[in-house]
């Protein structure tokens, strides 16, 4: 399942799936799915997004400022895989496809915002 991950300035992880029928709202608002802890940050700064036309998920700024995928400046981007932009410090990967269970820590995973830990099982039938 496509997702994002999202890397907050305090470097905790964040696996957020995406859905074609719910997009996801990135801006300093608590009702955004992702929540800009930085006073500058707009209301609402981004959405991604299922486009039915592309057959994708999109990237579209929301405020005045561009998006910076790819190194370019945009107002809208399909995205494709490991495609990333920074929002205030927060950063946001694209995956396709699923992440593995396991992160650099080794043996623990957050889904949707809730940290939990893999057994010794779970991690050896993921591999």
């Amino acid at each position: 399942m496509p997702c994002l991950k999202v890397i907050y300035t305090d470097r905790t992880e964040q696996i957020i799936p995406l859905s074609k029928q719910e997009p996801v709202s990135i801006g300093q608002h608590a009702s955004n799915k992702i929540v800009l802890d930085d006073p500058d940050a707009p209301i609402l700064f981004a959405r991604i997004h299922w486009n039915k036309r592309e057959r994708g998920y999109e990237a579209t700024a929301a405020s005045l400022e561009d998006l910076i995928i790819a190194g370019e400046p945009v107002r809208t981007s399909m995205l494709k895989q490991g495609d990333s932009f920074t929002a205030f410090g927060v950063e946001i990967i694209f995956h396709q496809d699923d992440l593995p269970h396991e992160n650099q820590n080794g043996n623990k995973h957050e889904q949707q915002g809730e940290e939990t830990d893999l057994s010794a099982n779970e991690k050896s039938s993921r591999s």
